[in-house]
């Protein structure tokens, strides 16, 4: 038999979302509108051209809140099977005929040390993915105020979707038997 030396292949490197050429497009958009609602008196034109101004304003904040939400969706998807056996086991136990104190401090603590490893692990992958998506723009760029404004509006709508996450798991962690 011959040994053959081959090196491993390097991973290919993750695909880049889809909407990130939409922001800059819708970006270019906005700005060609508004100089030609500058440059045009007619009041009807002018009109248009603000209801133009609104419709692509519209459609760059879903195309941030699309991203922002690939991206918060992808760090849940890592952290979900955790989740989702730690919310069964408690249930379980809450759902057991004879429980001692004992057993209720051990599984309290069991439950607060596990939800805070998972939210360890959701905000590590969701800042992993946040600079996968940014550093290269960042790098290859100098920082513009379109783009400082960009990061804003994406930084926001994360935000506002792990706010949301965390409306839906808060009331189902607090009706556990462990916190009552």
């Amino acid at each position: 038999m011959m040994e053959t030396n081959q090196q491993p292949q390097p991973a290919a490197p993750a695909k880049p979302l889809r909407f990130r050429r939409a922001v800059p497009v819708l970006a270019l958009a906005i700005a060609v509108v508004y100089a030609i609602g500058i440059i045009v008196s007619n009041t009807a034109i002018a009109a248009f051209v603000w209801i133009v101004l609104t419709v692509l304003l519209g459609l760059l904040s879903i195309a941030i809140g699309l991203m922002a939400g690939a991206v918060v969706v992808k760090s849940l998807f890592a952290v979900a099977a955790e989740l989702s056996l730690l919310i069964f086991l408690t249930q379980a136990f809450c759902g057991a005929p004879a429980r001692h104190p004992a057993n209720n401090a051990a599984m309290t603590v069991l439950f607060t040390i596990g939800m805070l490893y998972i939210a360890y692990l959701f905000f590590t992958t969701l800042r992993d993915e946040l600079k996968g998506v940014y550093r290269r723009r960042l790098e290859e760029h100098p920082r513009t105020w379109e783009k400082v404004i960009t990061v804003a509006a994406f930084i926001a709508f994360v935000l506002l979707f792990v706010w949301e996450l965390y409306l839906i798991v808060a009331p189902i962690v607090r009706g556990l038997c462990v916190y009552k």
